[in-house]
């Protein structure tokens, strides 16, 4: 408190008004020091915002066409993204083209909604059962339901 006695004998404040002046001081400087950290953090946070990735994107974008071209997978063997593509049949298939009796695994793979483990059912399920007596008998393998059948039923036959 000798401070408060040494403010009080040179400015000639009492000692009630020195400690509020004291007070109102510190709450001004606390407030200056919370306001400068909060601008440093709202500059950070810019920095961090206004970081471009188009750099990034168009690197992945050049080696992913690279990839492909160097791979050059067929379209028919990537994943459809649009909507339009998943509802629309491959553009090589032809009505009733498939004989699902003497199919190959990539034959069967070209159909719509069969990908290698359901072509791989198929053709387990022909060997341990014979050949398919109609195109509904394709509901007797694991995982071909009503939905899948009706995609499939245009584009297989079985004689």
């Amino acid at each position: 408190m000798s401070f408060l006695d040494t403010l009080q004998q040179k400015v000639g404040f009492t000692r009630k008004e020195a400690i509020a002046i004291l007070t109102l001081s510190a709450t001004f400087l606390t407030g200056l020091g919370i306001r400068w950290f909060q601008s440093t953090q709202k500059q950070q946070v810019q920095t961090q915002q206004q970081f471009a990735y188009s750099k990034q994107d168009s690197a992945y974008a050049s080696h992913s066409r690279s990839v492909e071209q160097n791979f050059a997978t067929p379209r028919s063997l990537l994943p459809s993204t649009s909507p339009a593509e998943k509802a629309a049949p491959k553009a090589a298939l032809k009505p009733n083209s498939i004989n699902i009796n003497t199919a190959t695994k990539s034959q069967l793979m070209d159909l719509p909604g069969i990908g290698a483990s359901f072509a791989d059912r198929i053709i387990q399920y022909r060997q341990a059962h014979g050949k398919f007596n109609s195109v509904a008998a394709l509901s007797d393998v694991k995982g071909i339901g009503e939905k899948k059948l009706e995609k499939l039923r245009p584009f297989v036959r079985v004689k």
